[in-house]
């Protein structure tokens, strides 16, 4: 499908074929009789004002190694405060190529005062490798049915931080179930890792997603600033713009002490970000339409 094609509103929201164009995606099956549901990956054009934005940086003849440009980070904070009105200091943020490599650096950067993580489960694969790879007992924590949806098992989280467990790792919005957490979910998660001292690390990439206009997405952070000093709480445009190809994503890290642990345990596995993802997450970040 060329440019052109999907220059208008209604031609970017029709499928776009990708076999044979080395997509992850449909690679995995080649050949096979395989709808490939396995990753989030839409097979819709990339929005128009996005790309027109990695062509305009791309009029510049070099792709070198970028800091995070002053624009970028200015259009993050001002998202976070239009959506949630949470305001974030320039100097809590940590910018990675995604979340997966941030929940992974988290998990490592708490190491040293941690020995056991909880996972809510299901969740998406990645996630469960995070302990491991961590050199961490990982605890699974399956969610219960309650009045036709899926919930945190509270008791069981609950237990598992009295005994010995000392981080969580969730993810808000939900993948795979699609659930937004309310308001006392988040509270009654919050209260539990205030009481044992424990850590938290929350995944909202999938928050710019939320369908329902009977629900809200509400970082669990701001809701309970209590969290701020235990918490890193990682975001990204890439899922709702559909360009997870330019990785960008961001870790806000208010506790200094815990941020620079943070950035410690990635140094050396995480390298610069394109220009290219600069400047299409400062686009998806500045978008207005939602």
């Amino acid at each position: 499908m060329t440019t052109a094609s999907i220059a208008s509103p209604k031609a970017a929201f029709l499928p776009v074929e990708r076999r044979g164009t080395d997509s992850t995606k449909w690679q995995k099956y080649a050949g096979r009789d395989v709808l490939p549901f396995w990753v989030a990956d839409m097979d819709l054009a990339t929005a128009p004002f996005v790309l027109e934005a990695v062509r305009e940086r791309l009029a510049h003849p070099v792709l070198g190694y970028a800091d995070p440009p002053r624009v970028t980070v200015q259009a993050f904070i001002d998202w976070l405060w239009r959506h949630y009105r949470w305001r974030v200091n320039e100097d809590w943020l940590v910018w990675l190529p995604g979340v997966v490599p941030g929940f992974n650096v988290a998990a490592k950067a708490m190491a040293d005062k941690v020995d056991q993580l909880v996972v809510p489960t299901p969740v998406y694969p990645p996630f469960l490798h995070v302990a491991s790879q961590a050199g961490l007992a990982g605890l699974h924590s399956p969610l219960v049915r309650q009045n036709g949806r899926w919930a945190m098992d509270y008791d069981q989280i609950g237990d598992c931080l009295a005994n010995g467990a000392s981080a969580v790792m969730f993810c808000n919005p939900h993948n795979p179930t699609g659930r937004v957490y309310g308001r006392l979910e988040l509270e009654q998660l919050a209260e539990l890792v205030l009481r044992h001292d424990a850590l938290l690390v929350s995944d909202e990439i999938h928050c710019p997603l939320v369908l329902d206009r009977h629900r809200e997405h509400v970082p669990i952070v701001k809701l309970v600033p209590g969290l701020q000093s235990r918490s890193v709480t990682l975001f990204a445009p890439t899922k709702a713009y559909n360009f997870p190809g330019l990785g960008i994503a961001v870790a806000v890290i208010p506790n200094a002490d815990l941020r620079g642990r943070f950035e410690t345990a990635g140094r050396g596995f995480m390298g610069s970000l394109s220009p290219l993802a600069y400047a299409a997450g400062t686009v998806a970040f500045n978008d207005r339409t939602d």
